[in-house]
């Protein structure tokens, strides 16, 4: 009798620590999904400013661009009056 009451037992405690176990599997895996989630969003967030802040050089280079491309078409055009005026 004391033999099936302890095998009764430890049947219904084995699945409960299987459960146990299981449950504190899959909360690790939240924990690691959620960690993961989080630096994933830290990348996003690090790398959209470093796009932004790239962009912004970007658009100062092609202005610079533009200004020394301004700069020639304005010195041609006064050396192309001073050799009209010379002829």
């Amino acid at each position: 009798m004391i033999r099936s009451v302890i095998q009764r037992q430890t049947r219904v405690v084995v699945p409960l620590r299987a459960n146990l176990s299981r449950a504190r599997f899959y909360a690790d895996d939240a924990f690691e999904k959620r960690e993961s989630a989080s630096e994933n969003k830290y990348i996003h967030e690090k790398e959209m400013a470093q796009l932004k802040e790239l962009r912004e050089k970007l658009e100062n280079a092609k202005k610079q661009v533009d200004d020394i491309e301004a700069k020639i078409g304005q010195r041609q055009r006064e050396s192309e009056l001073e050799n009209k005026n010379k002829k």
